[in-house]
This record gives C-alpha cells, sequence and structure tokens, in this order.
C-alpha cells in the first residue's frame, strides 16, 4: 500500500490523501490496475503566539529633566481586550516610566509609554524591561550635566567704568552642588578662580569687573568642569 499526499492551496485546510492499492510488479512495470481511495483530512491553522517583540527608546540618550519615548511591539495583533505590557525601569533614580503598564489595544501591534531622566552626577546607563508573555529590555543612557556656554554681560564696557555679570549654564540640572573653575589671561579682568551651581540648577552668575586700560583689550574668560570647557570673550575699551 502506498500513500500520496497533495498539498493544498494557499488559504485551504485541508489535505488530501491517496492510497494506491498495488498488486504486484513484474520486471519493474505494474502488472496490475491500481486501486485509488481518496479521504480528505481536516487540518487545523497554526496558532500564532502573540508576545512582545520588542522594546525600543527614542532618542537613546538624555539629559536630567529630558524626556523620551519607550515604543512597545507585539509579536501579532492584540488580542480581544487588548495586551496588558508591564514595564520597569530597573534605575528609578535615573529614569522613571510613565506608566508602568501600558494596554496595546485590540489589533493593534504597538504603543508607547514615556520616560523621564533625573539628574545624574556620572553618566548612567538604565535597562528599561517591557513583558508580555516574554520580557524584553532596551538601554537609555543618562547624561551627566557638562558646560554649555559662558556669557558676560555686557559684553563690551570701558575699563573700570561699570560691573558686568557672568552666567556658566550647564546642559542639564546637576544633582548635588558643584564647583565650576573660572580662568582669565588678562589682568584687566577681576572675577571669581571658581563659582557654585548647587543641587536642582543648571546655572549659576558670578560677578566681573575690569580696570581701567590704556587701549581696547579682548581678553578671554573660560570655564572648566566635569571634562568639559567653554569660553567667551568681553572687550575692554580705553576712556
Amino acid at each position: 500500500m502506498l500513500f500520496r499526499i497533495s498539498r493544498p492551496l494557499r488559504g485551504m485546510s485541508m489535505v488530501t490523501i491517496a492510497a494506491l492499492g498495488l498488486s504486484g510488479f513484474a520486471g519493474g512495470v505494474q502488472a496490475d490496475n491500481v486501486a485509488s481511495h481518496h479521504a480528505m483530512v481536516v487540518v487545523p491553522p497554526i496558532s500564532r503566539v502573540c508576545e512582545l517583540a520588542s522594546v525600543s527608546v527614542a532618542p537613546k540618550s538624555l539629559t536630567g529633566g529630558q524626556s523620551g519615548t519607550v515604543t512597545l511591539t507585539l509579536t501579532e495583533p492584540a488580542p480581544a481586550g487588548g495586551a496588558v505590557v508591564s514595564l520597569v525601569s530597573e534605575n528609578r533614580d535615573a529614569a522613571k516610566l510613565s506608566p508602568t503598564s501600558v494596554t496595546i489595544p485590540e489589533g493593534s501591534l504597538s504603543a508607547t509609554a514615556v520616560v523621564k531622566a533625573y539628574p545624574v552626577i556620572t553618566d548612567t546607563v538604565v535597562v528599561l524591561r517591557g513583558k508580555y508573555v516574554v520580557s524584553h529590555t532596551t538601554h537609555l543612557t543618562v547624561l551627566a550635566p557638562v558646560l554649555k556656554k559662558i556669557q558676560v554681560l555686557p559684553s563690551k564696557v570701558v575699563g573700570g567704568a561699570e560691573p558686568q555679570t557672568g552666567t556658566i549654564t550647564l546642559t542639564g540640572p546637576t544633582p548635588q552642588e558643584i564647583s565650576v573653575i573660572i580662568g582669565k589671561s588678562n589682568d584687566s579682568v577681576l572675577l571669581p578662580d571658581h563659582v557654585i551651581i548647587h543641587g536642582g540648577k543648571s546655572s549659576a552668575t558670578f560677578p566681573v569687573s575690569t580696570k581701567p586700560v590704556l587701549s581696547v583689550e579682548t581678553p578671554p574668560i573660560a570655564a572648566v568642569y566635569n571634562g568639559s570647557a567653554v569660553s567667551c570673550f568681553i572687550t575692554v575699551k580705553a576712556k
């Protein structure tokens, strides 16, 4: 008895099985007629599991105070009632997720949540984890603040005639009090050698004054902190 299985066309769920009865062969040639019997067997459709396929975050890095978007994607459209994905930040001091449970609507493949970064003193990698049937993770880097700019206003003064105010600005708030070094290359400018930026702040001001000069001078003023440096120039004019 031989069996022949005919594959169904795309979209069909039935398979035809033919049973061939052979009564004998002679010298490799069929000796008798073939008796064929057919039966239809219903093949149940393959059940695909809907589970979490990936977790991603954009942008990949944030400074304290900034927010990003977390995208949750399923392998198949969400089933009836939706797919409830749980979310966890493995370092909630550096990054928090909102909400911590997201429902992907029935028939949809994805949904989003918000991640907010908090001030850190050093660059910190945070693992963000999502779970629906299976777990997936992504990584967010929370950046420590560095110097963004230094500015002195007014930028042009008559030497010794009027005071000025300098401002140092970070890329984001600092989680704790820090000291920024201030430098100059000209004795006609008077300023402190460091400036304190308090925790939770991203900028601080400092006083600047000048001495009388005989001709126009453009001394640079620089600030250094945490491996970053910024500078600016002021113009000091003679009376």
